[in-house]
Parts: C-alpha cells; structure tokens; sequence
C-alpha cells in the first residue's frame, strides 16, 4: 500500500471515530435533558401533593367535626374517611395537575424504624409517649391526610403520580407535619 492509501485509510477512521465522539455526547445531553425534564415534573407534582394537604387541612381545621368522621369501630376504613373536592392545577410542562385528598382522625401513635439489611422494624417510640395521673397511655388524637398528584406523561405514554401524607395533631398549634411513606412493610412490635 503506498502513503496515500494508507493516509486516506487512516483518515477516514479518524472522522469515523470523531463523528461517533460526537455522537456519543449528543446522546448524552439529551439524556440530560430528558433528566431535568423529568426533574421539574416531579417537583411540580410533589408541589401539587403538598397544595392538596395544606387545603385540606385549612377545611378540616375549620371545622373538624363536621368535615372528618369520628372512627368507628367499622373494618372497612372507607366509612370513616373523607374526600375531600379534587384540585386541577396548570402547568406549563405537565398540563393539567389533578389532585386529590383523602383525610380521617385517628389516634396517634409514635414509632421509630429501625433500618437493617434484612428486615426493617418499627418500635413504639416510648420517650414520645403521653402518660395520664394513672399511668395509662394517652394517644393524642391526629387529623391525618393523604394526597395524590397526578397528570399525564406525554413521554411515558400514561400517568406520572406523586403523593404526600401528613398529619396534624388535633390539641396542638394545627402545625402540619409530613412524613415519608415507607417504600417497604415494617415490623411493628
């Protein structure tokens, strides 16, 4: 082979290489697009979520008799749970948010998990435990809620959802408190 051959050979190798460089990071922004897209949709829907709970829990406050149903000793907990009007919220990148918000009282019972390798476990956290003048255990009434955001995903061709629970002590200041919802079943003991 003479040194032209072989020049343009190795020449044409090197724009294979760099246009598959070029592609490569190509690629890989818009990974980071399609990331950061998905980022914003998901922090509008928890926003959405929370807007839920601090809705209800104004409209349950207001009025906690009359809007959230003392619990019954009934196993279906449909009988005792409220739900409240559904919100639609706009977005620019989701469309239309809907949310919706469920809310019932219940008793409060603190616990604290335990996180382990192989199995997560829940024990009643005794320093947050309210005693009366017998020593019987006291379990301070909650307004507890629980929300869901939804909308449509173009991208994913179906529904992105996000949620939120909290609770709100029913002697206390009407503090909201969220908490996570647990990702995996504990042991309660």
């Amino acid at each position: 082979m003479n040194q032209k051959g072989f020049a343009t050979i190795f020449g044409l190798c090197l724009i294979l290489a760099i246009a598959l460089v070029v592609k490569g990071i190509e690629e890989a922004e818009m990974n980071h697009a399609y990331e950061a897209t998905d980022i914003q949709a998901e922090v509008e829907l928890q926003n959405a979520a929370d807007s839920g709970i601090y809705e209800a829990a104004k409209v349950a406050l207001a009025d906690p008799a009359g809007t959230l149903p003392i619990n019954s000793d009934s196993s279906n907990r449909k009988d005792y749970q409220h739900k409240f009007d559904n919100l639609s919220i706009k977005s620019k990148s989701l469309g239309t948010i809907t949310v919706e918000t469920w809310g019932e009282r219940t008793t409060f019972h603190p616990y604290k998990v335990f996180y382990y390798n192989s199995k997560d476990e829940a024990v009643e956290d005794k320093s947050r435990i309210i005693k009366n003048a017998n020593g019987k255990t006291v379990y301070q009434e909650a307004y507890v809620f629980f929300s869901v955001a939804s909308a449509d995903s173009n991208r994913m061709n179906g529904k992105i959802y996000r949620r939120a629970y909290a609770y709100v002590l029913a002697d206390g200041d009407a503090t909201i408190h969220f908490m996570g919802l647990p990702t995996s079943t504990y042991t309660f003991k």
